[in-house]
């Protein structure tokens, strides 16, 4: 072999191995996150897979320049069938799913502004759309009073049926258009019944009931509905403390302080918008490591807050107190319990305990509850919430839920 030959493969195979030592997770994270810091699991996995492989490689072209210098025509086939290959795959890919393949739709900057009684709350006037494909084209229209919803005066209309309907991100409608949430096609199909239905859609993302009883106490009552509905998810039963709330109130601050800001998008982010392959497979590995412990982690903890008394008696007076506050003007209690799709399945009969739980609570102070349960744990759930997501309903779901809550609250 040539000396310049030589010489050339035992510098690139130096360089390839030096670059391996190079690629690592220190370094990478400064290109591949916004924040320069690399936590989950799938990050490191991925970046200490390449940095093995390039220093591997580096080394082997080294140490037997020989080989590389009589194969590197048949070496470079070989690299641009795999090329060719993967852009097949790239193709059939953006043919066949979604962008991407299991999208979170995200928050713009701005949409939430700090409350100290709440922590957060939505940022009145703010005009958005979510940050993620494929919702971003879906916009977040906020009204004066801080709700996802047309305007409304506090002051009911004569002859008006006024409903205000609380909760969170479901509630609120994560990644549908507001003419899907199942509050606003409730109010449709009321006003389809010849009923002069009114609908005050005030879900907030993130919000527990501790929040959303704050919210009706200090501004919700101020409608004067007829019928209170309370979007009600397993992680509600959790108590919001004075901590919760200051931390919310700081990161709401820093976030409207950054208003003007564009939103940020890493490396990573980019990639996957770009490439639907890479996505698909970041989403795989994902839950096949770190998203999938930490979901498991916070289901069994919701478990565990279930079982807790002093949980059990805080929610209990609070329910009771809210409860008390309608029924002295003439108003109405309903509690609706989502399920998440942990729960469906056969043999998951004890994944719905705080359903039974939180029944038995309503039971004893008289409030209507319509459980969910039962009607979208069925063999084609999935048909009614979002591919990956184990809580939020898509446009299919809000419909079904909003016919069956029609149906309980006209029932005689």
């Amino acid at each position: 072999m040539e000396p310049r030959k030589n010489l050339f493969f035992k510098l690139l195979g130096l360089a390839l191995a030096i670059s391996g030592i190079i690629l690592n997770p220190s370094v990478v994270g400064k290109f591949l996150t916004t924040d320069g810091k690399i936590e989950q699991i799938s990050f490191l996995m991925i970046i200490f897979a390449f940095q093995t492989l390039i220093s591997a490689s580096g080394l082997f072209v080294f140490l037997f320049p020989r080989f590389f210098a009589k194969y590197w025509r048949l070496l470079l086939l070989s690299a641009l069938g795999i090329v060719l290959a993967f852009a097949v795959v790239e193709s059939t890919a953006r043919v066949f799913l979604d962008r991407p393949a299991f999208g979170w739709y995200g928050y713009p900057t701005g949409v939430y502004i700090p409350d100290i009684t709440k922590g957060d709350r939505f940022t009145p006037n703010f005009r958005g759309y979510f940050l993620n494909p494929p919702y971003d084209h879906i916009p977040i229209n906020i009204n004066s009073h801080g709700l996802r919803d047309v305007e409304h005066e506090f002051k009911k209309p004569n002859g008006v049926t006024r409903i205000l309907g609380i909760g969170d991100s479901v509630t609120f409608g994560a990644g549908v258009f507001l003419e899907e949430t199942y509050l606003y096609r409730l109010e449709k199909l009321l006003q389809q019944q010849g009923i002069n239905a009114e609908v005050i859609k005030s879900g907030v993302n993130s919000y527990k009931f501790d929040q959303e009883y704050t919210y009706y106490i200090e501004e919700g009552y101020k409608y004067n509905p007829n019928i209170v509905i309370v979007g009600f998810l397993d992680k509600d039963i959790i108590p919001v403390t004075k901590q919760n709330i200051t931390n919310l109130y700081e990161s709401a601050k820093r976030s409207y302080r950054n208003i003007q800001e564009k939103d940020k998008k890493s490396f990573v982010e980019k990639i996957r918008l770009l490439c639907r392959t890479c996505d698909t497979l970041y989403t795989l590995l994902n839950l096949l490591t770190n998203n999938w412990n930490k979901s498991q982690g916070i289901a069994n903890s919701w478990n565990k807050e279930w079982e807790n008394t002093s949980n059990l008696e805080h929610l209990e007076k609070r329910m009771t107190d809210l409860n008390e506050r309608l029924k002295r003007n003439g108003q109405q209690l309903v509690i609706v319990i989502f399920p998440t799709t942990e729960q469906f399945g056969s043999g998951n009969s004890q994944k719905n305990k705080f359903q039974d739980r939180l029944k038995e609570l309503l039971k004893k102070e008289n409030i209507p509850a319509l459980d969910l349960f039962p009607y979208l744990n069925v063999p084609e759930y999935y048909r009614y919430y979002f591919s990956g997501d184990t809580a939020h309903l898509n446009a299919q779901g809000h419909q079904l839920v909003a016919k069956i809550i029609k149906e309980f609250i006209l029932k005689p």
